[in-house]
């Protein structure tokens, strides 16, 4: 069966891919192969987002219990109070992206299955089960997994954000410590107040470095396979805009799901320079000679370049963002121009 022949070509050429999805508009239609190729992406990516969290579940637990802790931790009164302000802004923050997130990944979850349910193609099938006796059942279950797929994304995605979304409004806190030197009341207590913003500069950094390294391999395998959705739907786009509007409202999730990981890591590349701006500011020549010395360790430990990698090698940035959408559009008109 796997073996007849379609059109001249024998359809086992296409591999163990013809056990999962249906060969027939691999072969017919060029925009069921552009989704077959799409979806199977899709799942690549959750595999191994599954795998990372598997592999850094020790690091997300720790990450997990110290947010839990920052409700119940206290701060010293001289760090400008607002320090339990930044904690409540981050918990309202984190209530309140996902909402638009997950409405914009459910709209193109469901405009990618309400597509083919109606245009009655699948995908997706079950080895030796005819196709046309079967129809709404596979339809159906293609449905399911496009949006067993969505959430399975979403709740990755958004565990990432609300960790970077703490570490960013904790790092407020300990810019408002540093502030807090530049207070003449508080200069008279300066070894004690100098320790406490060591300790908390210190775990801000210990932060930024647990989460970029828990990430590191998740961001590089979905920035890869972001960077190959784009050049697929972007080519899907141009060729079947005028057939379908839906396919519009993928392409603006994907590049929401890459805008929102390139924005908070940019984010938190900022954060820590304003970190080092503060510390640059401060009235450190006031100081007595001890605490000079106890300030230049502060100083050394900000000067370092803190920010989120991918693969530990390629900075995680609105630069990054761009260069993505730009390779998509380059791929995209090379491959249209060796097409026609």
């Amino acid at each position: 069966m796997l073996y007849r022949h379609h059109k001249g070509r024998p359809i086992a050429q296409y591999g163990p891919v013809c056990y999962l999805f249906n060969t027939e508009p691999l072969i017919q239609s060029d925009k069921a192969k552009a989704s077959n190729k799409a979806l199977c992406l899709a799942y690549a990516q959750i595999f191994f987002k599954v795998t990372n969290f598997v592999l850094y579940k020790d690091s997300f637990k720790k990450m997990l219990h110290w947010m839990e802790d920052l409700d119940r931790r206290s701060f010293d009164s001289g760090f400008g109070g607002n320090c339990k302000v930044h904690i409540e802004v981050a918990r309202k923050i984190c209530m309140t992206i996902p909402k638009a997130i997950f409405l914009s990944y459910f709209i193109s979850a469901h405009g990618f299955s309400l597509n083919f349910f109606i245009t009655k193609e699948t995908i997706i099938t079950i080895p030796y089960l005819p196709t046309s006796e079967y129809l709404y059942l596979l339809l159906v279950l293609q449905f399911s997994v496009s949006h067993a797929g969505l959430t399975a994304i979403f709740i990755f995605d958004m565990f990432v954000v609300v960790i970077g979304v703490h570490i960013i409004f904790f790092s407020n806190i300990v810019q408002d410590a540093i502030k807090s030197l530049n207070n003449i009341v508080l200069m008279e207590d300066g070894t004690r107040n100098l320790l406490q913003i060591y300790k908390l500069h210190y775990e801000i950094i210990e932060k930024v470095k647990e989460f970029s390294d828990s990430v590191s391999l998740m961001f590089l395998f979905q920035i890869s396979t972001s960077a190959i959705l784009f050049v697929i739907f972007f080519y899907v786009i141009q060729e079947f805009f005028l057939d379908n509007l839906l396919y519009p409202m993928i392409i603006a999730a994907l590049i929401l799901q890459l805008f929102i990981t390139c924005f908070l890591c940019q984010i938190v590349e900022v954060k820590m320079e304003q970190i080092y701006d503060e510390l640059c500011q401060t009235n450190w020549y006031d100081m007595t000679s001890v605490n000079k010395r106890n300030f230049l360790f502060c100083l050394q430990m900000a000067q370092r370049n803190y920010g989120i990698k991918a693969g530990g090698m390629y900075n995680v940035n609105m630069m990054m963002f761009i260069e993505i959408l730009k390779l998509g559009f380059t791929y995209c008109a090379i491959m249209q121009t060796t097409s026609r």
